[in-house]
Parts: structure tokens; C-alpha cells; sequence
């Protein structure tokens, strides 16, 4: 029957070509005639078979564990795709028309195997060698693998990571041989686990793992406070990694026969554990390691080897601690995209990430030949075909994504504003002062006016060094919808003084007010206003207190209108912000990103987002009172420590200005070395709090 069907599906596929509608797969013909078309062809596997499975990295390791068996003289047959079809179409690819393969007494199979198709790829194959390289997206699916790896034979030989929780843990009671392999260089690591990697249980007792440290995502070593569990030892282990740049990298491996040099064209820690898998693998199918391990530059048929961008995302996410985790890293390379060449700072702004955040990731993305080392940033061509895409131009051209455009006749308007600009007090970095743009000016009156809150309405400015009363008078000079009543509270004399000239000859009635938010508003104050309008600080606790003197200078009664420009982004921060605006007892009536730019704003890009809020009748103000806690981004930063880890030997030391610091800046430390080992890459933990105790932020 075997070789009827063989030759059925042979014949199908010179058919199919014959005909001009491709190479059908002989091997779909040859399933349907006989399911068992697979177990028979692999019998005729004079050397056996080994599969290799995992969420990533394994196209990397079959070409290197298929590499080795043919450095090792062996005849290797190798798939193209993961499922059970795609090994029987090398099967059958590689058999003659008797059913048999082709006579050679030294055949292997190298197989890629899809995660999901592994308890029956086992069930067919019956292979000597299974490789689990890592499983990041349905760890549950290890509780399928566990009765089929349990079914291999005795002299079998399975190699799992030992790194990655969910793949070691399949290694406990298994009748075949086991073998570890793991990444052992701690200057690549973290402290703990990463935290876009969420958390991570035991998958003996279910309990919290407790990581010593982590290399990407959930990788690294750990061990369970609980039940004892704790990261297999590894046979193989690469004790030290170095990565030059997006050319290549090189290892210094452990394994039971010696240490030896691993040279890889492919860059990252995710390639090197790839690589890691791989060497174990051909050692125990005996082609290693004696027989050096390449990484091919090019795969199977002269088809370039892809870069995983699903690794890559995960490696970079970790490297540089990004709360956003994979996602945040993948808005990165979408921004890149579709705007190439982009300017950092409008990968900034459009992936809502910091100028400092975007940098490090696009530098993590250089060394993995994702982004050119030019400037601006750019992909490479191998990255451009994968991630690359067909942009549809559907933002507004005359908006640009604001949903406000200043009209023609407000020209004169815009040339009186950067007169006025030009002649302002310089930023006071100390305040957190950073003057917006002539445009954002004019879009911020629009925005007052288009939302009715600008005629006849009594506005409230809490500080307004932006100088949005003077773009209120000039706007209502050329426009009319003059407001009632203009007020500016600022606790800058030089800020007020330059306003007060600018309005003087003014159609609109003006009061200016030098105070200081940390005290109440003035009694009169209270409940007079129909619009506030704030910039605060970009601190939890400037937002908390200007939202709350502007709640409370408001009308006691709903729809009062509070404009918000703030530019928190990471997610903690966001979500924090959010859980202040509800506890205030306001409701989000329109959020418009991006909607603010200033001149000089580096590190938040020169934006940030204006939010639209209105009252309720459930708003209070959550501070009342006198404010003594810190206020500005340097208050923050004067009162907090933060500890730093050596990245070679663990050791951790505690910069700042306290008197338990050892040292006030960390290039101080960096210039002294580490103390025990004289390392001088130190990673940040999370900083101390100290001096004044902040406010707790809402629940």
C-alpha cells in the first residue's frame, strides 16, 4: 500500500505542474489515501528523527541541529512548515516511487514542529530527540505535551530550557534522558523578574516563583518560596555572552565535554539560547559538539534566515525595563514604519513613549539589525520586509489630528503671539515651566471656543506662562466671544508683569493674582469661575493639586468645564492620572492626544494631552487645605534615593542625596567601580522614597 501511495502523490504533484497550477504537496494526496503514510515512511529513517518545538526560535534551531548532522556526514531531511503535512511532504519528497526513502544508511529527519501538533508528531514519529526551546503564549499547552513526552522511549532524549519555568517543570519524572540548557551571563540580566513579563506561578504547587534575576520576558532563574521547585541545573550554559552589535555574537559555552566558543551571525540573547538548544541537541544525536555550530545566514534553498520579531520585541522590552512591555516596543517599530526616516521625537509623541524610553529602545533595536545605525531612524531592509506596511494617509491634512483648524483671518493672531513669546520670561526649569508653541496658543482659545466655554464665561488661569490670557485677548480683538472675566493666578512675578503689560489696552476685563497653589485660593475665589484651564507640573502630585484648587475655584454645580493638559504616558502614570480625575468626581468629556507642543519639552517629545473635563454633582477637591508635600519633578527627584545592582556580581549600592547613600550620582559610581568586584555597569531598581511623604494616589 505504501508505495501506491507514495507514488499517488508524486504523480499528483508532476500533474499539478504540468497543468501550470503549482506543486500541489504529494503528501496531502498521500495522507488521504493512508493516514499511516507517515509512521511508514519514518521507520525508514536509518538515524531516527528529532523535533523541535517552542513559541520562538525554532526555525533557528532546526537549521543549526540539521547544519550539524551534515557536518557530521549524515543526509538530513528537513521541513519546510511545522504541521504534520508539512513533515510528510519532505517525507514523501524525499522518498523514491517504491514508498521507500531514497537508499542511504546514514538518513536523519530534522523536524520543526507547530506547538499544538507535538503530542501527534511523537505519536507518528516516534523521535529519539525532542527539542523544547520556550513557550510564551499558551503555557497550558505544556500540560498536552506532558503524556506524550511521557510515551518516548527509554534511550530517548528530551532538551528543554532551562530558563523558561513552564518548559523545565516537563522534565520532572520523565523516563527518557533530560537535558537542560540556560543562559548563565548576569551582565545581560535583570533583578527579579522583568515587569512586562507580568507574574509568573509555580507549575508544581501554583504559587508566586520568586526570580533571583531575568534575561527577557520570563526567562531566567527562579525558584518557589513555597514548595521548594526551583530552575533545573543546566548541562549546557553559556557563561558568558558578549553582543558587539546587529553583526553577530559569540559565547563561551559550558558543556560535559569542555567549554567552547559559539560564533553566531545573529545578534541577541534570544539567538543565543536558540543557539544553546541547538548544541545540546546535536550532542545528543551525536554530531556535537565536536563539530563547530554555524548559524547559516541563508536557510534552506538560499531563502534568507528570518529575524524573529516576536523575540526581538521580548529581548528589547526587558533590556530596557519598559512597563509597556512587548507592545510598547511594537508601537516602536510600527511608528518607524510608517514615517521612515522619523525623527526620535516624533516616534516619541506618536507611540506616546519619553524621548529617553524611545532612544534606548531604538539603540537595543540597532544591535539586533532591526533599526539602521543612520539617523533619522530608519529599519533595515530585512526588517522592512517584515514589519513593513502600506500606510493610508487617513489623518486629516489640514487638522493635523488636532480636529481644530485656525482660520486664514487669525494670521494677524499668530504674529502677535510670537511677538509676544519672544519678549516672555525665560522657562523657570525649577516650576516645571516649559513655554508652548504659537499654535498650540491658538488651539487651546479654539478649543475654549468651540466647546462654549469662552463667551461670557469667567475663566480661571492656574498658572500661565503659556501666556493663553494674552492669546484670549488677541483672539477676541479679531473674533469677538469676549469671555466676562479673565483670571490668571501664577506664583511667578515676572510671568504676571509681562502679562499685565500685554493686556493692558486689553477688550477684555483682566485680574492678575500672585499666589502660591500650595496655599487655598483666596476666599473670593471659591466657586466663582464657569472654566479653569491648568498646566500643572508633570508630577502625581502637581496634577493633584492644581485639578484640586481648579475643582474648587469652580461653580458648585455640574457641567463646569476644567481643561487639562497633562503629559503623563507610561501606563502607571496614565492609570494613576485617571483614577485622579474620577476621584475629583469629573468626567472625561474628550481627550485629545499629542494636543499640546512646547519649545524645549525634550523628554516628553514637546507634547502632551488636553484633556476636556466637566463637573458632577459628586466633585470635591481631594486637597483642601495647606500643601506641604513635594511638588515639582525636582522635588521628586532631591527626595528620593535609588538602589543600583552590579551587574556582575549582584552587589547593590544606594545613590542619592540621603545620608545612607554612598554615593550622589551614579557616574560617581560608575567612575569608582563596584566595590566587590570593580564592575562598572550598574542596573537601576526602583527608587526609595524619602524627605516629605508624597500624598497616597487615589485608589
Amino acid at each position: 500500500m505504501s508505495a501506491a501511495v507514495v507514488s499517488a502523490g508524486r504523480s499528483v504533484r508532476d500533474l499539478s505542474r504540468a497543468l501550470g497550477r503549482g506543486a500541489a504537496p504529494p503528501a496531502r494526496t498521500a495522507a488521504k489515501i493512508d493516514p499511516s503514510v507517515i509512521p511508514g515512511l519514518a521507520a525508514s529513517l536509518r538515524c531516527g528523527c528529532a523535533l523541535v518545538t517552542g513559541t520562538r526560535g525554532t526555525t533557528t534551531t532546526t537549521r543549526i541541529i540539521a547544519g550539524a548532522a551534515r557536518s557530521a556526514g549524515l543526509s538530513v531531511i528537513t521541513n519546510r512548515a511545522g504541521s504534520l503535512a508539512g513533515i510528510a511532504t519532505a517525507l514523501v519528497a524525499s522518498s523514491a516511487r517504491g514508498g521507500a526513502l531514497q537508499p542511504d544508511n546514514a538518513v536523519i529527519g530534522v523536524f520543526e514542529v507547530d506547538e499544538g501538533a507535538l503530542p501527534r508528531a511523537i505519536e507518528a514519529l516516534g523521535p529519539r530527540l525532542v527539542v523544547i526551546t520556550n513557550l510564551f503564549r499558551d503555557r497550558f499547552i505544556a500540560r498536552l505535551w506532558q503524556p506524550a513526552l511521557r510515551d518516548l522511549a527509554t534511550g530517548a532524549c528530551v532538551v528543554l530550557n532551562a530558563d523558561d519555568p513552564a518548559v523545565a517543570y516537563l522534565g520532572d519524572d520523565l523516563p527518557a534522558r533530560v537535558v537542560y540548557f540556560g543562559l548563565a551571563d548576569r551582565q545581560w540580566a535583570r533583578p527579579g523578574l522583568d515587569r512586562a513579563a507580568g507574574s509568573r506561578r509555580c507549575p508544581r504547587c501554583g504559587r508566586g516563583l520568586r526570580y533571583e534575576l531575568s534575561f527577557y520576558a520570563h526567562l531566567g532563574h527562579y525558584a518557589c518560596p513555597d514548595c521548594g521547585w526551583r530552575r533545573p541545573d543546566p548541562k549546557f550554559e553559556a557563561r558568558r555572552v558578549d553582543l558587539p552589535g546587529a553583526e553577530g555574537s559569540r559565547c563561551q559555552v559550558s558543556t560535559p565535554a569542555g567549554d567552547r566558543t559559539l560564533e553566531l551571525p545573529l545578534a541577541g540573547l534570544g539567538e543565543v539560547s536558540d543557539a544553546l538548544a541547538a548544541t545540546a541537541g546535536a550532542s545528543c544525536l551525536g554530531v556535537g559538539p565536536d563539530i563547530p555550530v554555524t548559524v547559516p545566514r541563508r536557510g534552506v534553498a538560499g531563502c534568507r534566515q528570518p529575524m524573529d520579531i516576536d523575540a526581538i520585541a521580548a529581548e528589547v522590552a526587558a533590556a530596557v525595563g519598559l512597563a509597556e512591555g512587548e507592545a510598547g516596543v511594537r508601537d516602536v517599530m510600527r511608528v518607524i514604519a510608517r514615517h521612515e526616516p522619523a525623527p526620535t521625537g516624533q516616534i516619541s509623541r506618536e507611540a506616546e513613549l519619553p524621548v529617553p524610553i524611545v532612544t534606548a529602545v531604538c539603540n537595543e533595536l540597532r544591535k539586533r539589525a532591526v533599526v539602521d545605525s543612520s539617523r533619522p531612524v530608519r529599519l533595515t531592509p530585512e526588517a522592512r520586509e517584515l514589519i513593513g506596511e502600506r500606510h493610508l494617509a487617513v489623518e486629516c491634512p489640514g487638522c493635523g489630528g488636532l480636529g481644530l483648524r485656525a482660520p486664514g483671518e487669525l494670521a494677524p493672531l499668530a504674529a502677535a503671539l510670537e511677538q509676544a513669546a519672544a519678549g516672555a520670561p525665560r522657562a523657570r526649569m525649577e516650576l516645571d515651566q516649559s513655554h508652548c508653541t504659537v499654535s498650540t496658543k491658538i488651539h487651546r482659545v479654539l478649543r475654549l471656543h468651540q466647546a462654549g466655554a469662552l463667551e461670557g464665561k469667567n475663566i480661571l488661569l492656574l498658572g500661565d506662562d503659556d501666556l493663553i490670557c494674552v492669546a484670549i485677548t488677541r483672539f477676541v480683538a479679531l473674533a469677538g466671544a469676549a469671555p466676562r472675566l479673565v483670571t490668571v493666578i501664577d506664583a511667578d512675578p515676572e510671568v504676571l508683569g509681562w502679562i499685565g503689560e500685554l493686556t493692558s489696552q486689553a477688550p477684555v476685563r483682566v485680574r492678575l493674582i500672585e499666589h502660591d497653589l500650595r496655599m487655598p485660593l483666596p476666599g473670593d475665589l471659591a466657586g466663582a469661575f464657569d472654566v479653569a484651564c491648568t498646566d500643572p507640573p508633570y508630577t502625581e502630585a502637581g496634577a493633584e493639586l492644581f485639578l484640586s484648587r481648579a475643582v474648587d475655584a469652580l461653580a458648585r454645580k455640574p457641567g463646569q468645564h476644567l481643561f487639562f493638559s497633562y503629559g503623563a504616558r507610561r501606563p502607571a502614570q496614565a492609570l494613576a492620572t485617571q483614577r485622579l480625575i474620577a476621584s475629583l468626581g469629573l468626567v472625561i468629556r474628550s481627550l485629545a492626544p499629542n494636543f499640546n507642543s512646547y519649545v524645549g519639552a525634550g523628554i516628553l517629545a514637546g507634547s502632551s494631552h488636553l484633556y476636556h473635563l466637566r463637573t458632577t454633582e459628586q466633585t470635591t477637591p481631594r486637597i483642601e487645605g495647606e500643601y506641604a508635600g513635594p511638588l515639582y519633578t525636582a522635588d521628586a527627584r532631591v527626595a528620593q534615593d535609588r538602589p543600583y545592582r552590579c551587574a556582575r556580581c549582584g552587589a547593590a549600592y544606594l545613590v542619592g542625596r540621603s545620608a545612607a547613600a554612598g554615593w550622589a550620582q551614579i557616574a560617581q559610581l560608575r567612575a569608582a567601580g563596584c566595590p566587590a568586584c570593580g564592575g562598572t555597569r550598574f542596573l537601576p531598581g526602583q527608587r526609595l522614597p524619602g524627605g516629605p511623604t508624597p500624598r497616597n494616589p487615589p485608589q
